[in-house]
């Protein structure tokens, strides 16, 4: 016989992909989008270059007035999910990426990432091997680190040894950079803080 398929979402589970849908076309209609679309199988969409731009914002909440009065019955909407990639790439700068190459978030130390949101954009194809190879990377690299400071690595090992010294040079480097750019941002707000204290006490006078 066929396979019978039942999947069966939560109400809590409708009631929020509902309004992540109408967050979503909010975010795309103010992005310059032309037609919104959602994936309801009677959904006419709304086209935003038929409209005149002071029309747009009421057009947008009838919109999705409209889709969550549609709500999720069944089989009334494609349901779908996909791999979310690159919105935490890999990098060496903390201006071109979100962590460093051993997925240490630039901006949160000792929080590290290790899935596919480190790839620098979305792959053509399905990324379980990369993931798993980048996951297996930064793993073995954070432990690596950990046994040299904790002075429990293999002195005989010498490309343990090597690369542990380059993991805990490296994060030491980044340290100190980190610390002086605080440094000097906060120079630089003291000394205009100075600078506009004394020029307030100047016209004061």
């Amino acid at each position: 016989g066929r396979p019978k398929i039942s999947y069966v979402l939560e109400d809590r589970d409708k009631r929020s992909m509902l309004q992540s849908l109408c967050g979503a076309m909010t975010i795309l209609a103010a992005a310059g989008a032309s037609y919104l679309r959602s994936c309801h199988n009677d959904d006419e969409g709304l086209n935003l270059e038929a409209l005149k731009s002071e029309d747009r914002e009421t057009a947008i909440q009838k919109y999705n007035h409209s889709i969550t009065s549609r709500s999720m019955p069944k089989y009334t909407m494609s349901i779908f999910s996909a791999h979310q990639m690159g919105t935490c790439r890999l990098g060496s700068s903390p201006s071109t990426s979100a962590a460093d190459e051993d997925g240490e978030l630039w901006e949160c130390d000792d929080l590290y990432v290790a899935d596919a949101s480190t790839f620098p954009t979305a792959s053509g194809a399905n990324p379980m091997l990369t993931t798993l190879a980048i996951s297996h990377m930064i793993a073995n690299r954070i432990a690596l680190r950990l046994q040299y400071e904790d002075d429990r690595i293999d002195l005989a090992d010498e490309d343990d040894m090597f690369h542990a010294i380059q993991l805990a040079a490296r994060r030491d480097d980044r340290r100190e950079r980190a610390n002086s750019l605080v440094e000097c941002l906060l120079n630089l707000i003291f000394s205009r803080a100075s600078a506009y204290f004394i020029a307030t006490v100047a016209i004061a006078s």
